[in-house]
């Protein structure tokens, strides 16, 4: 009875082994799908969606400068490769030539890496867009900069670059100080750059500003602040400088008068020196003026004097003759009560 019973209550299945193959497939997944659903409502349930539209735009933003970043990267990337390709296929080109056309394409090439070397000009330029670039807010924020060096080290690479020094040994300028500035030009369309420069010529400071404009550079508004001795003595030349917004011949009127004013003090000092050695009383009455007695309070006295002159000229171009025009002027003065013999004998002292 039991054993009839079993056999009615089984079904037997005439499927395929293939058809019953592709029902447990299905129902894998279908599980799988279950599973991934669920997955997914328990993500949404753990991850915070943003309550209003400005967390939205703010993650949008985010997002749209990380794309930014990347698409920079990619951008440099594709350079980099394409210069990699030209210089191969340059490369390659170069090994099919002949010797001689060989040879003058490596000239051709050194030639333009002597052209890419930064030149004195260059430097100055950069000196003075660095003196004249704003600091970052944020130190520690360098999204808005596209330099990394800090502003000081950049100054003092510039400065102490070999080119810079060289010029400065043979000119003997050296700034000290450096500004910059950019600024909006009312009266004509585009911007105007404000320089400033401050610096030593053997011992005369120096300050001068002016303004660059225009595609020519052309110099306009020239002011310079000098030794009150340097402009009483060359007062004429300098309003002509000024006049004509002359950089050039600043500079050469400043290095001609600092070199003049320094081979003053310099024999000033071997003369005193030579009068003590010979028992002589030596004062300096002034920078430009030395009086030498024989005794300190009695005897006669001769007053040296070295001041600077400037020469009339027709010439209308300043720049060229102005260390014909500044000269040095000496004079020896005499005692009104001087005798013969007491010059006689302080001249042979």
């Amino acid at each position: 009875m039991s054993t009839a019973s079993s056999e009615s209550d089984y079904i037997p299945d005439y499927r395929t082994s293939n058809a019953r193959f592709q029902q447990k497939l299905l129902a894998a997944q279908q599980s799988a799908t279950d599973r991934q659903i669920e997955d997914d409502f328990d993500l949404l349930d753990a991850f915070e969606l943003p309550d209003s539209e400005q967390q939205l735009e703010e993650e949008r933003v985010a997002l749209m400068s990380q794309v930014e970043s990347i698409e920079g990267e990619v951008d440099t990337l594709r350079q980099e490769l394409d210069r990699r390709r030209a210089r191969r296929l340059r490369e390659a080109t170069i090994s099919k030539m002949t010797p001689e056309e060989r040879a003058k394409a490596v000239e051709e090439e050194e030639q333009i890496e002597d052209e890419d070397v930064d030149n004195l000009d260059v430097l100055f330029d950069y000196l003075l867009y660095v003196g004249g670039a704003p600091l970052p807010s944020n130190a520690a924020d360098m999204s808005g900069s596209n330099m990394i060096t800090p502003h000081a080290e950049l100054r003092d690479k510039a400065r102490n670059n070999p080119e810079v020094q060289r010029q400065s040994e043979f000119t003997l300028i050296k700034f000290t100080q450096t500004d910059n500035r950019l600024v909006s030009d009312n009266n004509r369309a585009g911007e105007i750059r404000e320089c400033e420069l401050s610096g030593t010529c053997f011992d005369q400071s120096f300050h001068l500003a002016f303004e660059v404009s225009g595609p020519n550079y052309t110099v306009s508004s020239l002011t310079f602040d000098l030794s009150i001795v340097m402009q009483l003595e060359t007062a004429s030349i300098l309003q002509q400088i000024k006049d004509e917004c002359d950089l050039l011949a600043f500079f050469r009127l400043l290095v001609h008068y600092a070199r003049l004013d320094d081979q003053r003090k310099n024999i000033f000092n071997d003369l005193k020196n030579w009068a003590a050695k010979n028992e002589l009383y030596v004062e300096a009455m002034a920078e430009d003026r030395l009086r030498f007695q024989k005794d300190a309070h009695t005897g006669p006295s001769i007053v040296l004097s070295w001041t600077t002159i400037v020469q009339d000229t027709d010439k209308e171009d300043v720049g060229v003759n102005i260390c014909e025009r500044v000269l040095p002027d000496i004079q020896m003065q005499l005692d009104s009560c001087m005798y013969p013999s007491a010059i006689f004998a302080l001249l042979t002292a």
